[in-house]
């Protein structure tokens, strides 16, 4: 989703899933309760957020990017390659992102990790 002005100059905000569930048979996959939910929410919120931002006065000043990625069973190796595969300038408007891994399994605990900052020489 585009936000409003010169789309290409402002920040951008990714939310990410990891849609991975295992099993030999639908019925016996497991992890559909964590990775599950994060589909779900990341689904719910692309509506309301699609909602907001097809009105100029309710559009945010961030553009929006929505994923569902594979993999994260194996050190989110699907959400790697994704991210290796954004066209650079993409990639470098990235402000935020916002993973939903685990949200149906965590209870009423929130977990927050903040990236190490970069080093500058």
């Amino acid at each position: 989703m585009r936000a409003d002005g010169d789309s290409s100059r402002l920040p951008t905000v990714a939310v990410v899933e990891s849609y991975d569930t295992f099993g030999a048979a639908p019925a016996l996959s497991v992890w559909s309760d964590n990775n599950g939910s994060g589909v779900v929410a990341l689904l719910e919120i692309t509506i309301l957020l699609l909602i907001l931002y097809s009105s100029p006065k309710t559009r945010g000043r961030y553009n929006l990017l929505f994923a569902l990625t594979s993999g994260g069973p194996y050190n989110y190796n699907g959400t790697h390659k994704w991210l290796r595969s954004l066209d650079q300038h993409l990639r470098e408007t990235i402000d935020y992102i916002i993973c939903l891994n685990i949200i149906g399994s965590s209870g009423d605990e929130l977990w927050l990790h903040v990236s190490k900052p970069q080093c500058l020489h």
